[in-house]
């Protein structure tokens, strides 16, 4: 069983944050295998076709591509599939890449988590044991000896990755945010940001939700990340789309963008993010859409929605050795920025005649003339001293 989490006056601390970045969701053990890798009897087609067949026994066919929850069975047969090929092993579930991913950088941010630990089946391998060495505080982290872990087999092929999910210990989140409701939201409510993931059971996304709802209740100024996944995004249920809107980010691949937002053949993107704003409480709400040539960020400028797009030169298939969980770094340095700094405190450095609509409540503005940003240099470093950001030279 966790620790109780102690606060003084009992209820969140709303003149600041306890915690920077808690993760909320899943905590799995990764079986990897990319096709590129594979040779003799275990090349890809025939492994694909075998893998293809498990599937078809108990349920629909596989789409390529996706993920797909799946029973014990069925997760250790896959294994059993690639064993020759003896895939690579490492903790995993979205929430924890991120987290993980955070505290790697070493900056001493105040990193947390909420989640079920089942039983790692590879000797010295524990979720338990890594928030230990990286200083991550789990103290709502459920021990579960009983339970096996959350299990995905993920399988690379030409630049696509199938994942394959068994929940585990993960099936039992939503018993044990029952038990310890109050605390949890106190936990929560004293932390910058909460990042917040899927779990694959019918009963969590609801007690997640009533969760959030009770954070936002106590504090306001908690910001929330949600990355749905592809089977949520998929099938949103009214829970799911409870959790879209006490959100702050929407964090989905363009995939996951397009079949969340109910894209329809004679949609434009625009009219997909429109869709997916309309459901956010926050008139400062933002989608955030992944993919492999850029980054592409929505948000409302009073009734109109505005984009912005940052490119990026992808890497060749023979470039990437393994893309699970580039996603998930991805939001880590999202996390990363709100988590040491927050929204509250931006700077902006705004060309004179430039309009802009900020998506930071506030921010420290510095102007300057055209072609002449190198002014605002000397103002610049005075104000990350004054502001609490540290020296320029730290940033």
């Amino acid at each position: 069983m966790s620790e109780q989490y102690d606060h003084p006056g009992g209820g969140a601390q709303l003149s600041g944050f306890t915690l920077d970045v808690v993760g909320l969701g899943a905590l799995n053990l990764d079986y990897i295998v990319n096709a590129s890798a594979l040779s003799g009897p275990t090349r890809s087609r025939p492994l694909t076709t075998r893998i293809s067949g498990l599937i078809d026994r108990t349920g629909p066919p596989l789409e390529w591509g996706t993920e797909r929850r799946v029973d014990s069975h069925t997760i250790h047969a896959a294994i059993e599939v690639v064993s020759s090929a003896r895939p690579d092993t490492s903790l995993g579930g979205s929430a924890f890449n991120a987290i993980y991913a955070i505290a790697k950088t070493q900056v001493g941010l105040r990193l947390g988590y909420v989640g079920v630990a089942g039983r790692v089946s590879v000797i010295g391998v524990s979720s338990i044991q890594q928030f230990e060495a990286l200083g991550i505080d789990h103290r709502f982290v459920l021990r579960d000896d009983e339970h096996v872990c959350g299990i995905c087999f993920s399988f690379s092929e030409d630049g696509e990755r199938t994942m394959l999910t068994h929940a585990g210990a993960n099936e039992y989140m939503a018993d044990y945010i029952d038990r310890e409701f109050a605390n949890i939201v106190t936990y929560l409510s004293g932390a910058r940001v909460i990042h917040v993931t899927s779990f694959l059971d019918s009963k969590t996304a609801g007690r997640m939700l009533a969760v959030l709802q009770a954070v936002k209740m106590a504090n306001r100024g908690t910001l929330i990340c949600f990355d749905p996944g592809h089977v949520w995004s998929v099938d949103p249920t009214p829970e799911i789309q409870g959790i879209v809107r006490v959100s702050d980010y929407l964090l989905v691949n363009y995939r996951e963008f397009r079949e969340l937002g109910e894209c329809g053949p004679d949609d434009s993107n625009d009219d997909v993010a429109t869709r997916l704003l309309g459901r956010f409480d926050s008139a400062r709400g933002v989608v955030i859409v992944k993919r492999s040539t850029g980054i592409s960020s929505y948000w409302r400028e009073g009734e109109k929605v505005t984009s912005d797009f940052y490119a990026q030169v992808p890497l060749s298939v023979e470039e990437v050795e393994d893309a699970t969980g580039a996603g998930d770094v991805f939001a880590a340095g999202l996390d990363f920025f709100q988590g040491r700094h927050g929204f509250d405190r931006v700077m902006v450095l705004a060309e004179e005649g430039c309009n802009f609509v900020p998506q930071a409540a506030d921010p420290y503005i510095i102007s300057f003339p055209h072609n002449g940003i190198d002014r605002t240099f000397y103002r610049l470093a005075e104000m990350i001293g004054s502001q609490g950001f540290g020296t320029a030279e730290e940033i």
